[in-house]
């Protein structure tokens, strides 16, 4: 059921009561954090310290007025004209197993090229396919977040072309799991057919983006319905999405300053997860990987920010998948970075660590070519 704050007239209100406790909130966090030797963390600047505060903040907001972000979405999807893809889904055989319409049907789904869609003679071209986050439950893939996500891209990755796509986030009982993953696969077969060869494709996520490329590797690597590409790499990936996530955040000494909060977690979590009351291992392993380590052949780079709230999970999940035998894993931390670097970098003041941690994990699919 929807909460009160997410229907007329109470979401008009809370918007106004938000904007005023914003006003009121900025001056006391300059004053907060005015002092270095009051910040969290030596290496963060004032900014960094207000934008965190305020993003979480944000996230809060959208979680009680359940702003979903969709339109935000379709919007800059139509204002990029020849850049967008609306991509329907391919044939009935990619989607087997844990990916067979039932609960949750196949539909066509939108993305953006950065700078422009493949051409003829672009099968030699290294080509990122990116998901971004929002915890199954905002749709953040603008043109603003693409276009910053592939300029990293291209600079410090050697990419030719970024494809930002949105898969459908939990809006209703027909686009829970595996309705996001199943979109996945769609982008990455649409890819494929544009022609450029898998090996120079780079699978990319962020947050909850980055835990559905990991549902990608598990699902080809058990069900090898196309050809899998030449790497893959996940920002902060949520790897240990529970029933209790709102909970589980705050059992990290890191959640108090990081951009995240509990509440958006748990919707994210309540939202995603299938409705039945015993999802099956199997199922479950997808949407929630930590101590569920697999098998792939895919060299696999994972960042996590040391500042932020599931830095412990995701350099748990690491070592987890580094002791699976064949596994070629490598995890790049990144010291005093939020949750998020790929996003966050340019208001929180990290731009030059994320250029060396692209750069780190180039070099990274480079050395296993």
């Amino acid at each position: 059921m929807a909460p009160l704050l997410s229907k007329q007239p109470f979401h008009a209100i809370y918007i106004i009561l938000f904007a005023i406790k914003s006003l009121a909130y900025m001056p006391w966090l300059i004053l907060r954090y005015g002092i270095k030797s009051t910040r969290p963390y030596p290496e963060w600047s004032l900014a960094t310290c207000i934008v965190t505060a305020m993003t979480r903040e944000i996230f809060r907001y959208q979680t009680a007025t359940r702003s979903s972000g969709v339109a935000s979405v379709e919007s800059s999807q139509n204002k990029a004209k020849e850049r967008f893809r609306k991509v329907h889904p391919g044939p009935a055989s990619l989607y087997v197993g844990p990916l067979t319409p039932g609960t949750t049907n196949l539909a066509a789904v939108g993305g953006l090229w950065y700078p422009q869609p493949p051409t003829e003679g672009a099968s030699d071209e290294r080509v990122v396919l990116h998901f971004v986050g929002g915890a199954f439950v905002l749709a953040l893939a603008t043109d603003s977040n693409g276009a910053d996500v592939a300029n990293s891209m291209s600079k410090h990755m050697q990419a030719s072309r970024t494809f930002v796509a949105q898969y459908r986030v939990t809006t209703s009982s027909d686009s829970r799991f595996p309705a996001a993953l199943q979109d996945i696969v769609t982008f990455y077969n649409y890819v494929l057919e544009t022609g450029v060869k898998p090996a120079n494709v780079i699978v990319s996520g962020d947050s909850a983006g980055g835990n559905l490329v990991l549902g990608l590797l598990r699902y080809l690597g058990t069900h090898p319905v196309l050809p899998k590409p030449g790497g893959a790499m996940v920002w902060s990936p949520w790897v240990n999405v529970t029933k209790t996530a709102g909970q589980d955040y705050y059992k990290s000494g890191n959640s108090k300053h990081d951009l995240l909060c509990g509440p958006l977690l748990q919707w994210g979590a309540d939202a995603y997860y299938p409705e039945e009351v015993r999802p099956s291992d199997d199922r479950v392993a997808y949407i929630s990987p930590l101590h569920r380590p697999f098998r792939t052949t895919v060299p696999l780079w994972l960042h996590s920010g040391m500042a932020e709230s599931l830095h412990d999970d995701i350099k748990q999940f690491a070592d987890e998948m580094t002791a699976v035998e064949g596994n070629s894993i490598k995890l790049y931390s990144t010291k005093a970075a939020p949750h998020d670097l790929l996003l966050a970098h340019k208001p929180c003041g990290f731009t030059e660590q994320l250029g060396v941690a692209v750069d780190d994990a180039s070099a990274f699919f480079e050395s296993r070519k």
